[in-house]
Formats: structure tokens, C-alpha cells, sequence
């Protein structure tokens, strides 16, 4: 069996997470590995940028969490249920690169402010 060393784990999320621009976006269904999920739009939603830690082993695995919040302000239309996270190396389009899910979906109606806490975004590689 193989294993990846601390180390290399902390070089790949480097690479994968704090080498560009990357973008957040909001998911109403799992994106899933091949980026099939549906992410929300309408009501002034856009990806937005977000930056990430450096790596730190915690229990095991190398990680890296978002530094800020991201800050989605109001949305203007009710836009479902948004319970999934994707990054992407595009503001629109582009290549999938990690995803997951929040602990708790949100129901995002006309009038609401969404923002995605610091420390909320977190990937890992053990």
C-alpha cells in the first residue's frame, strides 16, 4: 500500500489551493467528482474568491481552511436550498477542483444575505 507523506500533501494543497484565483461556489445538489450538480443562480448570485491557509496536520491529515468570510451579500430572489460547496478555478465555467457539503443547508429566499464563515471551507488530505 502507498501513502502520501506529510509533506507532499502539504506541497499538493499548496498547489491545488493557494497558487491562483479561486472561486466558491453554491450548490443546491451534490456537485459530485464529475461537477453534475446544480449550482444556484439567479437573484445577483456569482461565485466569489476565496483564499485559503496555509496546510496544518490536524488528526492526520494535511488541511488548509478558508482564511475570510465570503461574502455573497443580499440575495433578490428565492433560490433553493443551498447545501453543497464547489471551488472553482473560474469566476464562470471552469474546472470543478474540490467540493463538499455544509454541515447545514440553508433555504435562501428573496431578501437574504448569504456569507460562508471564515474557517467554514475546509479540505483536507491524509
Amino acid at each position: 500500500m502507498a501513502a502520501l507523506s506529510n509533506v507532499h500533501a502539504a506541497s499538493i494543497l499548496n498547489t491545488s489551493l493557494r497558487s491562483g484565483t479561486y472561486y466558491l461556489a453554491l450548490f443546491l445538489t451534490d456537485p459530485t467528482a464529475s461537477g453534475t450538480g446544480t449550482e444556484a443562480s439567479g437573484g445577483g448570485y456569482a461565485r466569489k474568491v476565496i483564499a485559503f491557509d496555509a496546510p496544518s496536520l490536524v488528526a492526520g491529515k494535511q488541511q488548509v481552511k478558508n482564511v475570510d468570510a465570503v461574502d455573497y451579500g443580499v440575495i433578490t430572489a428565492d433560490i433553493g436550498t443551498v447545501s453543497y460547496w464547489g471551488i472553482f478555478d473560474s469566476q464562470t465555467g471552469g474546472n470543478l477542483l474540490w467540493f463538499g457539503s455544509f454541515a447545514r443547508g440553508k433555504n435562501v429566499l428573496n431578501g437574504d444575505a448569504i456569507t460562508v464563515n471564515a474557517g467554514a471551507i475546509v479540505c483536507n488530505i491524509s
